[in-house]
């Protein structure tokens, strides 16, 4: 039994491949696939307690278990929470059961999590650094036969958001272009994604540039991005700030910078045309406002776009 977690979906189904090349290498289980959006839990019980009809063992996948998280929705019923615990603390023999949540955090308080941890395993798949995304971007060019200049590379480091789906997607459009790339290919070829706009953000927050922060944040609105994820790019982006001007504070030059904090020199070169222009109280004042409002959006205490509202007023 299985439980596997993590912010990037990409990097889980890698992981979820690596455990079952391990577990299955005769490749002779059958391997069934549920979302719990899609099937109630009742069905998938029925199935991972029954032995499979042709084979001596079966994987399931069980994705979207947000029942494992803080999360309100897609909740197990009582009843049906009791059954699978009852399940979970004497699974199957003839099943191995993989528990997915595409999520950075789960529910530790949960009985259930406690029951994994003891009669399966928890795997916890971290998303990639900066130095470890630029690795695979590079690998994928070399891969590829293609070659970027620096000026194209960083750019594109810059734009892209830290998900290996969508960087491998960006990869093959450029590959599948040309195999000599520039600057202005990428520039016109690769997306800006939320992460680009959270840059924007968190620049016109330094900057109190009002109008610019309700444009990016209708922006998001009409993407349809979560709050919620908004709200944590943008606390990230004001700690990395923080952590510059703390590196700075201390006489580290840039290279040192980049190196300790794992960061594209594009990124930290463009950061530091803000660093005087917000002060160490300001960045403590937003990320402490930050962190509350994701507290209070997460148990309930406030509708997420309404306190997200009432937060940009605040201004």
């Amino acid at each position: 039994m299985f439980l596997i977690y993590g912010s990037d979906k990409f990097l889980i189904n890698k992981q979820i491949q690596k455990v079952i090349n391990v577990i299955n290498k005769n490749q002779q289980m059958n391997i069934l696939k549920y979302s719990m959006i899609n099937t109630n839990i009742d069905e998938i019980l029925q199935v991972i307690s029954m032995p499979p009809l042709f084979n001596s063992k079966q994987i399931v996948i069980i994705e979207d278990c947000w029942f494992l998280t803080s999360s309100r929705e897609h909740q197990l019923s009582s009843l049906q929470f009791k059954n699978l615990l009852k399940y979970c603390e004497n699974p199957a023999p003839f099943t191995e059961i993989f528990f997915v949540v595409n999520s950075s955090n789960i529910d530790q308080r949960k009985k259930i999590i406690k029951v994994i941890e003891k009669t399966g395993k928890v795997l916890v798949v971290k998303e990639l650094n900066d130095s470890q995304l630029k690795m695979f971007v590079q690998n994928y060019f070399v891969k590829h036969n293609t070659e970027i200049t620096n000026e194209g590379l960083n750019l594109l480091l810059e734009r892209l958001p830290n998900s290996l789906q969508i960087i491998a997607n960006e990869l093959n459009k450029l590959v599948n272009y040309s195999n000599s790339l520039i600057l202005e290919d990428v520039d016109v070829l690769v997306s800006r994604y939320l992460d680009g706009n959270i840059f924007d953000l968190a620049n016109a927050f330094i900057v109190r540039d009002i109008s610019q922060i309700w444009q990016r944040y209708y922006d998001f609105k009409n993407s349809n991005q979560d709050v919620l994820a908004i709200i944590g790019l943008l606390a990230n982006q004001l700690r990395t700030i923080r952590d510059i001007k703390i590196y700075q504070q201390r006489n580290y030059d840039f290279n040192t910078i980049c190196q300790k904090m794992t960061i594209n020199p594009l990124r930290l070169k463009i950061l530091g045309k803000y660093l005087l222009k917000i002060d160490d109280q300001q960045i403590h004042y937003l990320l402490g406002s930050l962190s509350n409002l994701d507290y209070n959006i997460k148990r309930s205490h406030v509708n997420k776009n309404i306190g997200f509202e009432m937060f940009l007023l605040q201004l």
